[in-house]
C-alpha cells in the first residue's frame, strides 16, 4: 500500500493497539447503549487462530460435499456475509491457475430476470446450492432457497428433501433448522460474534473459498502472521494501525473521499474493501466515502477532499 501523508497534527495514542487486542469497546464508543453490542461482535480478532483449529474438520466435511460431483455451485447470500464469496469468485474467474474445483455463482438478488439465469444455465439437479445467512432469517435468502427447494423437489419426485443444499449460519437460527428438517447435506455453524461484513476467515467465507479449490491452510498461515504483527508490534510500525490512522487523520481534516488504485490481479478486492470502509466508518453523520474502478484524471481535476491507496501485488 502506497503511504499516505499524516496530517501534523495528529499523533498516536500509545495505548491504541493494546485496546483493540483487549477488546476495548470504548475505542469506538463513549455511549453506554452500544458497550455491550460492540463487545458481543468483536470475534474476528480471534478469527485467523480459529480457522485454523478447525481446518481439519472443514476440509473432511468439503470433500464429503464435493463427493456428489457437482457441475455448478450457487451461493445465495445477502449482505456482508455474501461478499467474501462473491470477491473469491471473481479472483477464482480471474486467476484459475491452480483452482480445481467448479465455478461458483453468487445469487444475491432478488430480481427475475438474474434468478432466471443463474438457475438456467445448468441442470439444477447437479447444482449444490450453499445457503449463507448470519441471521438465519434474512428474507430474501430464505425466500429464494424456498422456491429453489420446491423447484428441486418437483424434479426429483422421488426424493422429499432434495440433498443439494448446504447452509452457513450462526447457531439457534430458523435456517438451522431448515437444514436439519430439510436433510441439508451440511450445516456450518459459525461463531456468533462476528459480524457478517468481518467473516471472511470464518465458515462464511471459507467454505466458498474451499469448494473453489483456495489453499485454506496457506489463507490460514498468513492471516495469523498479520495479526500477530498487529498484536505485537509498536504503533508506529504497525502496517494496519498505520494505514487506519493515516485515512482517518486525512477524514476528520476534510479529506474523507479515498480513492483506492489496484493492480489487475487483485481488482475484484476494491469492492470488498469499498464496503468495509463505507459500512464500517459511516456512523453518526460522519465516514470515509471509498471510491473504486474510478478513471485515473490529471492531479488538478481531484478536490480537496480527496486521499488515495494504491494497493498492488508484492513482486
Amino acid at each position: 500500500m502506497t503511504p499516505i501523508q499524516k496530517p501534523a497534527k495528529f499523533h498516536y495514542d500509545s495505548s491504541i493497539a493494546q485496546r483493540l487486542w483487549a477488546r476495548d469497546a470504548t475505542l469506538w464508543s463513549n455511549d453506554e447503549r452500544h458497550i455491550d453490542t460492540i463487545q458481543r461482535r468483536l470475534g474476528w480478532l480471534d478469527s485467523p487462530q480459529w480457522l485454523r483449529q478447525q481446518l481439519d474438520d472443514l476440509y473432511q466435511r468439503i470433500y464429503r460435499i464435493q463427493a456428489h460431483d457437482w457441475k455448478q455451485i450457487v451461493l445465495i447470500g445477502m449482505g456482508g456475509s455474501s461478499l467474501a464469496p462473491a470477491i473469491f469468485s471473481r479472483m477464482a474467474t480471474a486467476n484459475p491457475i491452480g483452482l480445481s474445483y467448479r465455478k461458483l455463482k453468487v445469487l444475491d438478488s432478488t430480481h427475475p430476470d438474474v434468478i432466471r439465469n443463474i438457475l438456467a444455465k445448468g441442470d439444477i439437479t447437479e447444482t449444490l446450492f450453499v445457503v449463507s445467512s448470519k441471521s438465519g432469517v434474512t428474507l430474501e435468502v430464505m425466500t429464494l432457497c424456498s422456491y429453489v427447494h420446491d423447484l428441486l423437489r418437483q424434479k426429483i419426485i422421488k426424493t422429499k428433501h432434495p440433498r443439494n443444499f448446504v447452509a452457513i449460519t450462526d447457531e439457534d437460527t430458523p435456517l438451522e433448522g431448515f437444514a436439519r428438517e430439510n436433510e441439508f447435506l451440511d450445516c456450518f455453524i459459525n461463531p456468533a460474534d462476528v459480524g457478517g461484513r468481518f467473516s471472511a476467515l470464518t465458515y462464511y467465507g471459507m467454505v466458498p473459498a474451499a469448494l473453489l479449490g483456495f489453499d485454506l491452510h496457506q489463507i490460514s498461515k498468513s492471516a495469523e502472521r498479520e495479526a500477530a504483527e498487529c498484536r505485537t508490534k509498536p504503533n508506529e510500525h504497525n502496517k494496519a494501525l498505520d494505514f487506519g490512522w493515516h485515512i482517518g487523520s486525512h477524514a476528520v481534516h476534510g479529506r474523507n473521499k479515498l480513492t483506492l488504485m489496484l493492480s489487475p490481479e487483485i481488482e475484484p478486492i476494491g469492492a470488498w474493501i469499498e464496503q468495509l470502509l463505507a459500512e464500517s466508518t459511516g456512523k453518526d453523520g460522519r465516514g470515509i466515502l471509498p471510491i473504486v474502478n474510478e478513471p485515473v484524471l490529471h492531479p488538478g481535476r481531484y478536490g480537496k477532499d480527496r486521499i488515495f491507496a494504491a494497493i498492488s501485488l508484492n513482486n
